[in-house]
């Protein structure tokens, strides 16, 4: 047998395990993947780290708009204070 990346596969009358002609966008019974693709659907699409690494990001950002913003309120407060 040849190796296998992914095909279609069903189960025929007596319990075998068929190859199908069907291409995969039309497979109405199994998909056979090759073990290097199915490790490559358990691998997490984000980490811990990655999430933490944008939370702080976000954090931050929010920290150093707001604190900006707030800064310029201030320096207007203070402007018309003295008119």
């Amino acid at each position: 047998m040849s190796s296998i990346s992914t095909t279609c596969v069903a189960i025929d009358g007596d319990g075998y395990v068929r190859q199908t002609t069907d291409t995969l966008e039309s497979c109405t019974s199994f998909v056979l993947v090759g073990a290097q693709q199915y490790n490559q659907l358990l691998e997490p699409v984000l980490s811990p780290s990655d999430i933490a690494y944008v939370f702080g990001w976000g954090f931050g950002a929010v920290v150093v708009i707001g604190y900006f913003g707030g800064y310029a309120v201030g320096i207007a407060k203070k402007l018309i204070n003295k008119i």
